[in-house]
């Protein structure tokens, strides 16, 4: 039996070595990639709200995950409640838009990076179990190094502005400057404009009208769950009241909350009676005839003493 020379044996090795490593790479070219880890679960929401992932973009729903990379999408009636994996909660208010640029876990329960970009609309932050030097918050004008633990910020065409509940925060331009305000718990308000320096709300009246262009959820949390709620009493303005004994819905919608303020009257119920008659000239106890009446018939008997020209001591 004539065996192959070692040249011909070599190279059919090649060949088999290249035919496998070919195959095996079109198998893992095919096969779908791995799905980031779960970064946490979207509680409550509020139609109509999107979430983009990879290359597409689905509507988020009560109960939903949410993942490393989700682009958070809500429209003018909108509103997500989002608890983070570490307890960190979440809320996107009506027309914004939040990137999780990053969500790194360090163990079950602490998360060793939180990185989101917040591009536009109104938000929550409650931080969770994690160390606060592992969030970053991010806006197209500047961030937020979080000191505290509940504080809500809004991006619009007046800039970046936060509002401290609880505990403390920075807010730093993001130009050369790097300029910073530290804004302290009690609902105090900083303000990055879009070319100005950052800077305290001082007056009473600057702060309400931010408040009542910028920061919908602080004038209005009836839509939330009490443990994504803040004590805005410290605002100093007006805010929507959530009515006395109305349970949070599971999943919550506007018509629900209409229906929670105005609770309809139950069945069966008798109608009202009807109001009194009322009289154009009222007697108040003074006799039979119209009050102020020289000629009305009057009752010489009423105690009143309502007679013809009767008379007042």
């Amino acid at each position: 039996m004539n065996w192959p020379s070692t040249t011909l044996a070599r190279r059919l090795v090649q060949l088999v070595t290249t035919v496998a490593i070919t195959a095996v790479a079109a198998v893992l070219a095919g096969a779908p990639e791995a799905a980031p880890p779960q970064s946490g679960v979207a509680v409550a929401v509020v139609p109509a709200t999107d979430v983009g992932r990879g290359n597409g973009q689905l509507v988020l729903q009560s109960q939903a995950p949410v993942f490393m990379g989700d682009v958070i999408k809500t429209n003018a009636a909108g509103e997500a409640q989002i608890r983070l994996s570490d307890d960190t909660k979440l809320v996107v208010g009506p027309n914004s838009l939040m990137v999780i640029d990053r969500y790194v876990l360090a163990s079950t329960n602490t998360a060793k990076r939180v990185s989101l970009n917040v591009v536009r609309g109104a938000f929550r932050f409650i931080t969770g179990d994690s160390h606060k030097q592992a969030y970053a918050i991010t806006t197209p004008v500047a961030t937020i190094t979080v000191r505290g633990t509940r504080f809500d910020v809004a991006v619009g065409r007046l800039g970046t502005g936060l509002a401290v509940f609880d505990g403390e925060a920075d807010l730093c331009r993001r130009d050369r400057r790097h300029e910073c305000t530290r804004v302290t718990a009690g609902c105090h308000i900083a303000l990055a404009g879009p070319a100005t320096p950052t800077r305290r709300v001082e007056s009473v009246a600057d702060r309400r009208r931010i408040i009542g262009q910028m920061f919908p959820l602080i004038t209005d949390q009836r839509r939330l769950y009490s443990d994504f709620r803040v004590d805005t009493t410290g605002c100093g303005i007006f805010m929507r009241l959530i009515p006395p004994g109305v349970p949070t819905p599971g999943v919550i919608t506007p018509r629900t909350i209409q229906a929670a303020e105005t609770p309809p009257p139950p069945a069966g119920s008798p109608p009202p009676p009807p109001p009194p008659p009322s009289s154009t000239h009222p007697n108040n106890g003074l006799g039979n005839g119209p009050e102020g009446s020289e000629s009305g018939p009057g009752d010489p008997s009423n105690p009143g003493q309502g007679g013809q020209h009767a008379h007042i001591h």
